[in-house]
């Protein structure tokens, strides 16, 4: 099961559901006039605070989604000496560093490091042989803070290169088109720092608003491309699969189908196209056999609230 996007879909919805406008907690996140000067004050605070939460659950979807991901490459067939240097490094010589930070905190903690430390370096150790295992903590846990540069390495090691002009791309499929992702990212990354160290940052409601969309459409790209580098994997595609091939793979031209889920009077109706022309069928709260019917025909089903934003999507 894909924990990361469960965690991360659990707590995106708190964030939607705090910042609606039919919420009465909105109330305490917005300014009144200039002379309430001490509700303002608080409301500053309690946006700030969002901001840094906000940033803190895509950070930890994104380092745990590729830790998944590594997992499942283990179970691909694919011999370890045929993934690309880079790849070999990051999961061996790379994974040390992030084993030793983590294993360190856990010190602090009493959370049995030593324990930790064995248990990670036995996958290390496993590339050596035909059936191996990968740590899901090499990649993104060497830092307290991962910033765009980070996310482009990690999805070039698995095979994703031009990571933000296809976000970019991939982002007009959710309802939400987005021109520059890497900025957007960088905004989100930059509002955390300035909410929690300093003193006079104000990230807005609107800030707040933005930056949710953007979290859910960025995580919603990285899901399907680590989903779709899995797939060349396990189908042993060698022309993603050689690093010389792996290099030009153009996921922008890539075939993608999608299929549509958008809430309608207690339901869903659901549509074949992003256009929406023609609806296929009305869904109750289970729509379980549109999730059947997107894997079916390969496709990618993207659920969408009243006002066509992305809230859930399935991809096999």
């Amino acid at each position: 099961m894909n924990n990361a996007k469960v965690e991360f879909i659990e707590r995106i919805t708190t964030f939607g559901n705090i910042l609606d406008n039919n919420n009465e907690l909105l109330l305490f996140l917005t300014d009144k006039s200039p002379n309430a000067n001490e509700h303002n004050k608080q409301a500053r605070l309690l946006r700030n605070g969002l901001a840094v939460s906000l940033f803190n659950t895509l950070e930890e979807y994104i380092k745990k989604r590729i830790g998944e991901s590594l997992q499942s490459l283990s179970n691909t067939q694919v011999p370890f000496n045929r993934f690309p240097d880079s790849f070999q490094r990051a999961v061996t010589v790379d994974a040390l560093a992030s084993i030793h930070k983590i294993a360190l905190h856990k010190h602090k903690h009493n959370d049995s490091p030593i324990l930790f430390a064995q248990e990670e370096c036995l996958h290390i150790a496993s590339t050596v042989n035909s059936t191996y295992s990968l740590s899901a903590y090499s990649l993104g846990w060497t830092k307290s803070n991962i910033d765009a540069h980070d996310v482009t390495a990690f999805m070039k090691i698995h095979g994703v290169n031009n990571l933000w002009k296809t976000i970019n791309f991939l982002s007009h499929q959710t309802g939400i088109s987005i021109s520059d992702s890497e900025q957007f990212f960088s905004n989100i990354s930059q509002a955390r720092h300035k909410a929690a160290h300093e003193p006079l940052a104000n990230i807005s409601v609107s800030d707040l608003n933005t930056h949710l969309d953007f979290s859910i459409v960025f995580a919603f790209c990285i899901d399907i491309l680590l989903k779709k580098c899995l797939f060349f994997y396990s189908n042993n595609t060698s022309s993603f699969i050689t690093p010389t091939a792996n290099r030009g793979y153009d996921f922008i031209s890539h075939p993608w189908t999608t299929r549509y889920l958008v809430k309608y009077l207690g339901g869903f109706k659901e549509y074949k196209s992003i256009n929406k022309t023609k609806t296929i069928k009305i869904h109750t709260h289970d729509y379980s056999e549109a999730i059947i019917r997107a894997k079916t025909n390969s496709a990618i089903l993207i659920i969408q609230n009243e006002n066509q934003k992305i809230i859930d999507w399935h991809a096999s």
